[in-house]
């Protein structure tokens, strides 16, 4: 848990970033002992159960995006990522609080997460947009992501875009703030094992070359 940060990509926008948070990325007892010492027992117990269930979620739902592909389970076992013991993640805890400005401020700036998928839990406050691209209804524009209660959010990150060879889209998206709400969210990133490279898989483009190059 190396504690509590912003976001260093903020500075390059114009809009000011309203938020704080910090990530977990592997136990968070020693940290939250030294940042809560009378009360951490709680927020260890639940950060290692929410972990542990949403682990499984992720890894299941990369098992079933593959088999949606066309692999075979014997493919799947060769894959980057068929292994799901090797799959490595990392938790991001954010509060955007209420923000007296927020025409002039933005919760998270827009980008794309760089890894392979990423489960997304948001309390009761909306505020996560994805850009909807031009269509036939109007230009792009920054759309708001209905808050469906008991509903967790599934992003796809860069690198299964790159692995999917663009089955599987990455999503454009950021989180706006307002004048009276605070509002958490806590993401849980999946990545591949660091001493693999990630390129299209071979099964996807036969009799065509890969849209995307390999990357580290």
């Amino acid at each position: 848990m190396p504690g509590y940060g912003g976001v260093p990509s903020a500075r390059f926008f114009p809009k000011f970033t309203w938020s704080e948070g910090f990530s977990i990325t592997s136990s968070p007892l020693e940290h939250a002992q030294k940042l809560w010492p009378d009360d951490y027992s709680s927020f260890c117990e639940v950060i290692e159960e929410y972990k542990k269930i949403t682990r499984q979620l992720g890894c299941r739902l990369m098992h079933i995006m593959l088999l949606s592909l066309g692999l075979t389970e014997e493919e799947i076992d060769h894959t980057a990522i068929g292994d799901s013991n090797k799959i490595l993640t990392s938790m991001h805890l954010n509060s955007y609080p209420a923000c007296p400005n927020p025409e002039r401020a933005l919760g998270l700036v827009p980008h794309t997460d760089p890894g392979l998928v990423t489960i997304l839990y948001q309390d009761g406050v909306s505020g996560l947009q994805v850009l909807r691209c031009k269509d036939g209804n109007g230009p792009a524009r920054w759309v708001t992501v209905p808050l469906i209660p008991g509903t967790l959010v599934v992003n796809i990150g860069d690198l299964m875009h790159v692995l999917s060879n663009g089955r599987f889209h990455n999503v454009l998206h950021r989180a706006v703030v307002n004048r009276t709400d605070q509002r958490l969210s806590a993401g849980h990133f999946f990545v591949p094992p660091v001493d693999v490279n990630m390129g299209p898989l071979s099964l996807l483009t036969t009799g065509s070359q890969p849209v995307y190059k390999s990357v580290a």
